[in-house]
């Protein structure tokens, strides 16, 4: 007979799997100025979970960087109580060569060729 002692409940219904880091990329509306930039920077910037942010005063746009899509709400709120209007263009996941797609386990091979080294 087979031990079923492990076999657990239906998870709880507000229970996630942790997300991968995502990039965000946001359409900025109200800067004017590089002042602009740099309050936006650092209102982005002052959240855990942020793991980079880069602001483009002429494209009117920004590129966040976070931990996992939870962080998305987050980002749009920081750009509002700062001043400005953001409005999601993209979410895309930076997936590693081990993260499941698809249920399925990736990998990569990198070469490398070092020239300028003396041979041994």
């Amino acid at each position: 007979m087979a031990d079923t002692s492990l076999v657990s409940e239906k998870p709880p219904a507000n229970f996630r799997l942790p997300s991968s880091p995502v990039v965000v990329q946001i359409s900025v509306g109200g800067m004017t100025c590089a002042s602009c930039v740099r309050a936006l920077t650092e209102a982005i910037s002052e959240h855990e979970g942020i793991v980079n942010v880069s602001v483009n005063l002429l494209g009117k746009s920004a590129s966040v960087t976070v931990a996992h899509d939870g962080l998305v709400d987050t980002v749009l709120t920081a750009i509002g109580d700062a001043g400005f209007d953001g409005e999601v263009i993209s979410v895309t996941p930076i997936l590693g060569p081990n993260h499941p797609v698809d249920g399925a386990l990736t990998s990569r091979m990198v070469e490398l060729k070092v020239t300028g080294m003396p041979d041994k």
